[in-house]
């Protein structure tokens, strides 16, 4: 059965070192109001204070964060920027694959700005071969 579609999200945020003051604050204060201005109810907050280019098996926060994901209740995942993930690509990408194929969206653009979500993404694409 899949899971319904909520405005729920986890919200992760991450610093490499201890000595990145404020680090945490900015990110937070970034993605609550990020939240805000879509409606999002974040439901559960994860601070990771470690290398994004760590191992999995050593960021016990993160995967926490990814299976708290996996929840019924939660459809998004918030983060600052896509460094925040994980600095492997091709590790990056097969996560985004299983919380895309738990129906949960990975924001990670809120640094950059409004950008379309995959679904708007597609939904232009389709509108414009219909167009054709």
């Amino acid at each position: 059965m899949r899971k319904k579609k909520t405005r729920n999200a986890v919200a992760f945020v991450r610093r490499s070192n201890s000595g990145q003051h404020g680090s945490f604050d900015r990110q937070i204060s970034v993605i609550t109001e990020y939240a805000k201005k879509h409606k999002l109810h974040i439901v559960e907050w994860f601070k990771e204070t470690s290398s994004g280019g760590a191992p999995l098996a050593v960021r016990g926060v993160f995967r926490a964060a990814l299976r708290r994901c996996l929840c019924d209740d939660v459809s998004f995942l918030l983060m600052e920027d896509a460094d925040r993930f994980a600095r492997d690509a091709d590790l990056a990408w097969r996560l985004r694959f299983i919380l895309r194929s738990a129906r949960v969206e990975v924001i990670d653009h809120i640094l950059c700005g409004e950008t379309p979500s995959t679904g708007e993404l597609l939904s232009e694409l389709k509108k414009r071969r219909t167009q054709r």
